[in-house]
Parts: C-alpha cells; structure tokens; sequence
C-alpha cells in the first residue's frame, strides 16, 4: 500500500489558449519535490534504502559519472509506478539546464 503524496509541487500556468507555457522552477518547488519522493520511497523502504539510492544517483549525476539518460533510466526504475513523480523529475532536469533557470550555488546539479 502506498501513501498518498503531495501534489505535483512545480507548476505550469496556461495562456489564454488552452495551451501550456514554461514549467515555473524554482527551489520551493525542489523542496516540494524532494519531500514527496522521500515521502514515497520511504513508504516501502523501512531502512530508507530507496531513497539513499535516489540521492546516489543525484551525485553520480553531478559528478557526471552518469550521463542524463542514465539517470532518468535510474530514476525511473526507482519511482515506479509513480509516474506523476517521474514526470515532475524530468520537468526539473529540464528547467535546472535551460538559461533562464535560477543559480544554486548549493544545488545537487551544480
């Protein structure tokens, strides 16, 4: 049994049209993001070994021992059937790398 989470922290805002426009990033939306997986991976992880898992992978990552499709396999694999939190992740992998996305000098990614 798996506990509900959070709602997707990160946001979209809609144009007059109907359609999508950018993800809005920033790090109360990271924070969101953070507790909900931790929220998740430790609901069926007593020793919190999932979620250790998911934050090695986060420093493979920075540390570019993995590449970024590696990564989102990795992830994949450990969020599982929540893909709401999969698609969330790849919004942020996707806001961190664009221009216009906020510097953290203390950021897993940086």
């Amino acid at each position: 049994m798996t506990k509900p989470h959070a709602p997707s922290p990160g946001r979209t805002t809609a144009s007059p049209g109907g359609q999508q426009d950018a993800f809005v990033y920033n790090s109360g939306v990271e924070r969101q993001f953070f507790d909900a997986v931790k929220a998740v991976l430790t609901s069926f992880s007593r020793d919190g070994q999932a979620y250790a898992e998911f934050i090695k992978t986060l420093d493979m990552y920075a540390q570019e021992i993995l590449s970024r499709n590696d990564l989102l396999g990795y992830v994949e694999r450990l969020l599982g059937k929540h893909k709401d939190l999969f698609e969330e992740f790849k919004r942020i992998i996707n806001a961190i790398g664009s221009p216009d996305a906020p510097a953290h000098d203390d950021s897993w990614h940086s």
